[in-house]
């Protein structure tokens, strides 16, 4: 069947129509229509305009209508604009198809059967064309894809910095549209778990799905910054990874908890992108335009757009991941740093195992001397008093023993050598504890498991930081005869110390009577519980839920490593306990040790005796329940 063609005459001079209408009724399927104005002519059926061609003649001496031809090229560039030369004038043809006529035909050629070829020729000219220009278009679009692409593959991936590669980003998007700007919204957090079903994760968490927008806008050039939630029109468009363009998105209410970003964009045409990376979805990018060749640009850049939104996504995991592997690097080197402070510490240990065996010696020989001496000098004592009790003494002689007696004082010697050697001998005690103490913390405990004395443990804990300590607050005891635990002694000690040393830190020094540390021990059920509590600063709310973890410290850079809780807490789980902490700001702190009294991870009997797997060192009993004067810790002794 032939195709029906519709020639357009506009005839704008007087023309012999009947020619014409021969010829084109010897023309299959082809119509003929005479015209006055263009308007006229736009006038054509929609269904007809597909296949309408028009007809211009121009008669000898008759300018070109450039101003006709320009305004319908412009409306209708899809129509084929035939020039009809009346007489055979070569210059005018010249300067039709100069004014953009699709061909020129001379009238004269116009006969026989074959006539018609001319026109179909000129048709299938124009279709080339239109081919061509359509060619040109897309090759065009694909170098500015390729330019835009390059451009934002130079700006993102010569930098690691995540904050950087956004700027950078928004703002080549932005150049996209000379007139608009750009936003990325991104998912905060990224909810991995999103990806399996979103809608139901929705459902059930209303309103936790926020977006942080990040963007620009090209003509007032300001940064802005926003929290949105997302609604399920967004997390849905995400997860489809389908660019949209939306014309006058703020009177487009399927994506409201955009309506911020549309109030800014002031009623432009906007494409959303999902941008993803590694599977799931980062976020959504959101690119806005104003003026119509921009707006055109985003309705007809959907792969450019979604390459670009890959590229981004891709750059920005790679961002993070780049700043985990320094996070890690740097956590390593950390570690390294305290694997070589635990080698210097158990060099410490061995060195001060060393140490104390060699003033233990002396000392244990001293304080036995001491201890001899004073019951000499209670022996020399009761001589000198029975002499002075002798009834028959000679007189003379009794004389001359109080005349030296009082020469030499030997009533005051008697009293201060008798103070001297005892407060020689509780010096000397005292360093004997320490370096008893000393080898207790060093290496003096078995590793494995056993029946552990929690109260001398404590006990020898506090000897270790009473002498910091007792320049900072009162040191008190409170114990309730706990029962011994089956656990590690060691690892215990380990906690021990570093929460003691904890809370003397967080007291000033001073003002003694006005603070203490606070030791209570009470058992709960088949557990026992340590309660450590200071007067000290106390901890900051925000940071509390931070403080177990490792390297994480508020105290002045280089003073401390931010591992002693965190280790603390990980000893503790390990013995099958816990570690829980009560603070307020300027208030003061309390930490408590939850242990079981014996853990099922040890899988021993009760039945067992009583060892410990260490030799207790000596134990003092009787202590009073005040602090004594010189710092050390007073209790209840598990009265």
């Amino acid at each position: 069947m032939a195709e029906a063609i519709t020639v357009l005459v506009i005839q704008s001079e007087p023309l012999d129509q009947a020619w014409l209408e021969a010829l084109i009724a010897s023309a299959p399927g082809w119509s003929l229509r005479f015209v006055a104005t263009v308007a006229e002519a736009l006038s054509v059926p929609e269904q007809a305009a597909s296949t309408t061609m028009v007809c211009l003649p121009l008669g000898s001496g008759q300018s070109v209508p450039r101003a006709l031809m320009e305004q319908l090229i412009g409306l209708r560039p899809d129509w084929p604009l035939v020039c009809l030369l009346l007489d055979d004038d070569a210059d005018l043809a010249l300067a039709a198809l100069g004014a953009g006529a699709t061909d020129c035909v001379f009238a004269s050629a116009l006969k026989g059967s074959g006539a018609i070829a001319s026109w179909k020729l000129a048709r299938e000219r124009h279709r080339s064309i239109m081919n061509q220009r359509q060619l040109e278009r897309v090759l065009k679009r694909r170098n500015q894809d390729m330019d835009r692409l390059g451009l934002l593959t130079r700006a993102i991936t010569s930098t690691v910095d995540r904050d950087m590669i956004l700027d950078r980003a928004l703002e080549v998007f932005a150049g996209i549209c000379t007139s608009g700007g750009a936003a990325f919204c991104e998912l905060s957090p990224a909810l991995d778990e999103l990806v399996e079903n979103p809608e139901a994760w929705v459902d059930e968490n209303p309103g936790r799905i926020e977006l942080h927008c990040v963007g620009s806008t090209s003509e007032q050039n300001q940064p802005f910054n926003d929290w949105l939630v997302a609604d399920m029109d967004c997390v849905d468009l995400m997860f489809s990874d389908k660019v949209t363009v939306l014309q006058q998105p703020i009177s487009d209410r399927s994506f409201a908890a955009l309506e911020p970003l549309w109030r800014r964009f002031q009623g432009s045409t906007a494409a959303l992108v999902p941008v993803w990376a590694l599977g799931r979805p980062l976020g959504l990018l959101v690119v806005y335009a104003t003026n119509p060749s921009a707006c055109d640009d985003l309705k007809d850049g959907e792969q450019e757009l979604r390459a670009m939104a890959r590229l981004l996504g891709a750059t920005l995991q790679n961002a993070r991941l780049f700043k985990e592997v320094d996070d890690a690097y740097l956590n390593l080197r950390n570690a390294q740093k305290q694997l070589v402070h635990a080698e210097k510490f158990a060099a410490m240990g061995v060195l001060s195992a060393e140490i104390a065996h060699e003033i233990n010696n002396p000392a244990s020989f001293v304080i036995s001397n001491l201890s001899v001496m004073l019951d000499y000098v209670d022996t020399i004592g009761s001589f000198i008093e029975r002499l002075a009790t002798l009834e028959h003494a000679d007189a003379l002689l009794r004389n001359e023993l109080q005349e030296l007696e009082q020469a030499h004082e030997i009533t005051f010697l008697r009293e201060d050598l008798n103070a001297m050697i005892t407060r020689s001998l509780a010096g000397m005690q005292r360093i004997h504890q320490i370096v008893q103490d000393l080898r207790f913390f060093s290496h003096g405990i078995a590793e494995e498991p056993g029946w552990v004395d929690l109260e001398h443990l404590i006990t020898s804990a506090l000897h270790l930081v009473s002498h910091d300590a007792k320049f900072r607050a009162r040191l008190d005891l409170d114990f309730e005869g706990l029962p011994q635990v089956f656990s590690d002694a060691n690892k215990l000690s380990q906690v021990l110390l570093n929460l003691l040393v904890n809370a003397a830190q967080a007291i000033d020094p001073g003002r003694v009577e006005e603070n203490f540390i606070r030791v209570t021990t009470r058992q709960h059920g088949e557990q026992v519980v340590i309660a450590i509590e200071d007067s000290g600063t106390g901890i900051d709310p925000a940071n509390l839920g931070r403080i177990f973890e490792p390297f994480f410290t508020t105290k002045d850079r280089g003073s401390a490593t931010g591992l002693g809780l965190s280790i603390s807490l990980d000893i503790l789980r390990s013995l099958g306990g816990e570690l829980r902490v009560k603070s307020e700001l300027g208030q003061g702190s309390c930490f408590e040790i939850h242990l079981p009294i014996q853990a099922s991870q040890f899988g021993r009997k009760k039945a067992l005796r009583e060892s410990g797997n260490f030799k207790s060192p000596p134990r003092r009993h009787g202590q009073g329940s005040q602090s004594s004067e010189d710092g050390q810790p007073s209790g209840q002794g598990g009265q």
